[in-house]
């Protein structure tokens, strides 16, 4: 798991290795992330735990509010996990996330 731009200072790392016990879910994942970063739990969910509205989870190119399963979405070897947080105003940063237990976090290129 690599960490860029903003995220980065929050985790005090460049990367870290994240493991998600089995079966994982898009919710398990969140969990996990939380758990082992929880300075990112202001970034990404509200006080009840639920993603802010503006952060996007997104499944192998999918939002998760347009899963059929939302955040209990299963998450197979193959699975790729990108988390966008708030974006306004700053660049763009995402963390990306594979089924293989591991995180990276992305800065895309400017356009």
């Amino acid at each position: 798991m690599a960490f860029y731009g903003p995220l980065r200072p929050i985790v005090g790392a460049h990367r870290l290795t994240i493991r998600v016990p089995e079966p994982a879910t898009l919710a398990s994942l969140l969990t996990v992330v939380l758990e082992q970063v929880p300075a990112l739990r202001p970034e990404l969910v509200d006080e009840q735990g639920r993603p802010h509205p503006y952060v996007h989870l997104f499944v192998n190119g999918r939002d998760h509010p347009y899963l059929a399963d939302q955040l209990e979405t299963r998450l197979g070897p193959e699975a790729r996990v990108d988390i966008f947080p708030a974006t306004a105003g700053g660049a763009s940063t995402a963390l990306s996330c594979s089924a293989e237990k591991s995180l990276t976090l992305l800065q895309p290129s400017a356009t």
